[in-house]
């Protein structure tokens, strides 16, 4: 959610360069701009504006770029504050399926017991 929050802007020309240069070593690649915008038409011609995804749809994009270094990579599950406020998304990643497993049967009791 800090990615949503401290680093996509609707227009990323306005994001400031220290913030850009982070976030592309979080993400491993400037490609990052190609998964969170896209090119909207307006009179003046196309312009970059963020895609309108929810804290779990940004999850599922950063897991697409994990599965590329990780093996094993479960479902993002969004963790949210008393006030159900979306705070992060948490995934697991490794080399290890068992791990895979164990991640996701924790994740589905969370998911069960928030209901």
């Amino acid at each position: 959610m800090a990615i949503n929050r401290g680093v996509l802007r609707k227009n990323p020309q306005m994001i400031p360069e220290a913030a850009r240069i982070r976030f592309e070593e979080f993400w491993g690649t400037a490609d990052c701009m190609i998964d969170l915008y896209e090119d909207e038409q307006t009179l003046f011609g196309p312009r970059k504006v963020k895609r309108q995804l929810s804290g779990k749809e940004v999850g599922h994009v950063f897991k697409k770029r994990l599965e590329e270094i990780f093996p094993h990579c479960s479902n993002p599950i969004l963790m949210s504050n008393s006030k159900n406020a979306p705070l992060y998304c948490l995934i697991f990643a490794g080399h290890n399926a068992t791990g895979k497993r164990i991640a996701e049967e924790i994740f589905i009791k969370h998911e069960r017991d928030k209901e």
